[in-house]
């Protein structure tokens, strides 16, 4: 449920650094077969909202692509901008992905807009979505265990 799922983001630490930039107050918003992450990104003195718009997908052998449709700060569209600002602060921080070889493909799936493995560990289980939907408010995963 988005509520819910916003609740969670809240009580993370925030703001985080994204490049130069910091980036703070994300929400999500899920509507019938899109995701959109919403937030204020802040560079220097100057702040604007940030959206992301997703069209996830899943393709035939399994894997989730979030298919990544277009980026706008404000009414800028920034897509080939922020991606550049996002793989940077990846390429810096790499060695936070230590030891965890999944999340740091994943992360970098997302931002070549690829598709990835969506395995995950939950209360120390590893399960894959085997599918989704996207609803108004609503994602619905399909969790099966992960071999």
């Amino acid at each position: 449920e988005q509520a819910g799922l916003n609740d969670i983001l809240s009580r993370q630490p925030w703001p985080q650094p994204l490049g130069d930039a910091m980036f703070s107050d994300p929400v999500i918003v899920f509507d019938k077969g899109v995701i959109y992450l919403m937030g204020t990104l802040r560079y220097k003195r100057i702040g604007s909202v940030l959206t992301i718009r997703a069209e996830p997908l899943m393709t035939d052998d399994k894997q989730v692509c979030l298919n990544i449709q277009s980026i706008h700060l404000g009414m800028l569209p920034v897509t080939p901008l922020v991606s550049r600002l996002a793989n940077m602060a990846f390429a810096d921080n790499r060695a936070s992905f230590e030891g965890e070889p999944e999340a740091e493909a994943m992360v970098q799936a997302i931002l070549q807009n690829g598709p990835f493995e969506p395995v995950f560990t939950i209360y120390g289980r590893k399960v894959r979505i085997s599918r989704f939907s996207l609803q108004k408010e609503i994602l619905t995963l399909t969790c099966v265990p992960a071999k």
